[in-house]
């Protein structure tokens, strides 16, 4: 690593090890990390039923339309035995 390149590099990289050394770093109490993840269960929980939702409408919608979504009304019929 005597190469200009290197030594590029390598001065680089102490500098961001000197930066990261000089970062503060906050803990949560116990109790706020808890909190904090219920609030994620209950978000993730929440994007769960409305996607359900979403899926019931969407649904729904496609049955008064008359058809599931899934089926092409204007497929070619297949012949079965003729050759």
């Amino acid at each position: 690593m005597e190469t200009e390149l290197g030594l590029a590099w390598k001065a680089r990289i102490e500098k961001m090890y000197a930066e990261l050394g000089q970062m503060e770093v906050g803990f949560f109490s116990p109790e706020e990390e808890a909190q904090i993840d219920k609030g994620f269960e209950e978000l993730k929980a929440a994007k769960k039923e409305a996607r359900r939702e979403a899926g019931k409408a969407m649904a729904k919608q496609r049955q008064m339309e008359g058809g599931t979504g899934d089926q092409t009304p204007n497929a070619p019929e297949i012949a079965e035995g003729d050759k």
